[in-house]
Parts: structure tokens; C-alpha cells; sequence
């Protein structure tokens, strides 16, 4: 897949060189306006990077293989030729998508309306901010990952490249003596070039 058409730019800075390599000076794009989302999600977002798991269709192919061609070099090359693998998210992460869908459709309908708004989105900055509700250490990054994917597979935004998400940041904290649940809130920035 192609990123899609580079927004309009200017740079800002100039080329260094730090520690013998050369530094372009940064790309700061120059929208005419930009217009910020603020979803919230309840409850902790489970990591969907650590629990991936592999599946294969290689039983089904060997009986097929047994039933078609027997014990014989065919049989082998039919089951070279047909068996797959694939990786499946978590059920834990694909469920947590079904929980939280409809509330994130309910928002984005309201951003929707507020701001004359078609999704998906295609050129946003996000921030996520973490209001954990226990003491346990959580990993930003893995969170990060599951609310991006989500929102791609939500289609609130077009895709999680650099060329539509163009940056990124999160922040968070122990909020265990507030909060009973935990939140997280999701800023979309969008950038708007029209």
C-alpha cells in the first residue's frame, strides 16, 4: 500500500550532523485549521501485540491430502501447495472491539455532526491519556497500538501510517484513589488542508 499525497509543508530548522550522521531539518505541515476529537473509552484496554497467536488449516489439508492422493509424493505436494498460516489477534483484544464499538460510533457521530465531519479521517495527529484505576505498571506502547488498530478497524481513521497519523503521544498515571474504573481519553487532531 502507497501513503496516500503528501500535505503541504514547510521545513523548519536545518540540516545537522550529530554523531556523523546527517539530519534533514523537520517537516512541519501547514494546515488551514485544525479540529480536535476527544473520545473516552471505559475500562483497561487490553494489549492485543501480546497476546497474538498463530493458526493453520494443515489438518484439514492432510486428511484432504490422505483422501485425494494416499501415501504418495502428490499427496505431499498438495499439502506444500494448500496449507496456510495466519496470526489472530486476541480474543481478549477482538472481544474489548466488540465492547467498546457502539460507544465509539456514538461519539464519532456527534463529532460528526458538530464538525460536518466524513470518516474515516485521514490525516490526525493523537494523543492518549491513561487514567489508570489500579496500581498495577502498565506499558503505554501496547495500549497505544490496540487504540490505534482500533480506530482503524472502527474507521475513524483511514489507516496508522506516518502518512495518516502523522504523530503521536501518550501520557498517564496511577489514578487508583480517584477512580473506581479505569479511563482513557483520545484526542484526534485533525488537520484540516482545505
Amino acid at each position: 500500500m502507497n501513503l496516500p499525497s503528501e500535505k503541504p509543508y514547510t521545513y523548519h530548522g536545518r540540516v545537522q550532523k550529530l554523531f556523523g550522521v546527517h539530519i534533514p531539518p523537520k517537516k512541519i505541515y501547514k494546515a488551514k485549521k485544525y479540529l480536535t476529537l476527544r473520545f473516552v473509552i471505559r475500562g483497561v484496554i487490553p494489549s492485543k501485540k501480546n497476546d497474538y497467536f498463530t493458526e493453520n488449516n494443515v489438518r484439514f489439508v492432510l486428511n484432504d491430502a490422505k483422501k485425494i492422493h494416499g501415501c504418495t509424493p502428490e499427496a505431499f505436494k498438495y499439502i506444500k501447495d494448500n496449507t496456510r498460516s495466519w496470526i489472530r489477534g486476541s480474543k481478549k483484544y477482538l472481544d474489548w472491539i466488540e465492547l467498546i464499538k457502539d460507544g465509539i460510533h456514538e461519539q464519532s457521530v456527534f463529532w460528526a455532526k458538530k464538525y460536518d465531519l466524513i470518516y474515516p479521517l485521514d490525516f490526525v495527529s493523537i494523543k492518549n491519556y491513561y487514567f489508570f484505576s489500579d496500581k498495577m505498571a502498565r506499558d503505554f506502547i501496547n495500549k497505544d497500538e490496540a487504540v490505534y488498530d482500533m480506530l482503524v478497524k472502527l474507521g475513524i481513521i483511514s489507516d496508522d501510517n506516518y502518512g495518516c497519523l502523522y504523530k503521536t503521544s501518550s501520557d498517564g498515571g496511577c489514578y487508583a484513589d480517584m477512580l473506581d474504573e479505569s479511563i482513557t481519553t483520545i484526542d484526534i487532531t485533525l488537520a484540516v488542508f482545505d
